[in-house]
């Protein structure tokens, strides 16, 4: 799931050479995994970010960055959800949001008939590439080095989205999660 938030959130570092970065859009998103996909509707305003996921045989779940708050809210069924703090400069999620920062041009690529820029992200584990629509900044795809993840966006809507998408919903209860033994943490939690 943090590695489905993380490409996710980078695609808001997207900027084409030849147009500004497209910071308030929504985009259907399709995710494949190793063979798997995972589709979803992807929201952003600035530094804020909601993706609605769906995947065959599961409940759907939402995850929700609200950058003026630094939190992650990960929805789940049952109106409860997971909180992650993204204050820390030096967390990934945080980095995403950075602009130009660890994104090197690349060269340009046409990309189902469009013709974009690319870039190479540096990953932890390994290199990403994002495309984006040079006339427009549109995201267009952007895969793993390996070529296990890949991200594509389509029906891109640039415009505002409404507030409400960014906030935690009304009726949502925290999810506790029982204490490890040892006083371990669960990583990012």
């Amino acid at each position: 799931m943090r590695s489905l938030v993380l490409l996710t959130m980078i695609l808001v570092a997207t900027a084409g050479q030849a147009a500004e970065p497209l910071k308030q859009f929504s985009a259907d998103q399709v995710m494949t995994v190793s063979g798997q996909e995972i589709t979803s509707r992807l929201y952003v305003d600035g530094i804020n970010l909601r993706t609605e996921m769906t995947m065959p045989g599961a409940p759907g779940m939402a995850s929700i960055v609200n950058g003026e708050k630094k939190v992650l809210w990960i929805l789940m069924p049952g109106n409860m959800y997971l909180e992650k703090s993204v204050a820390s400069a030096d967390d990934a999620s945080i980095k995403a949001w950075s602009g130009e920062d660890g994104r090197e041009h690349v060269g340009t690529e046409t990309i189902n008939g469009q013709e974009c820029d690319k870039y190479r992200i540096k990953g932890v584990e390994q290199d990403m590439f994002l495309y984006t629509q040079i006339k427009t900044g549109h995201p267009v795809l952007m895969t793993t080095a390996d070529q296990r993840v890949r991200i594509e966006w389509n029906n891109v809507k640039p415009g505002a989205q409404p507030a409400s998408l960014f906030q935690l919903p009304p009726g949502y209860r925290k999810l506790a999660l029982p204490a490890l033994p040892g006083g371990f943490k669960l990583p990012g939690m």
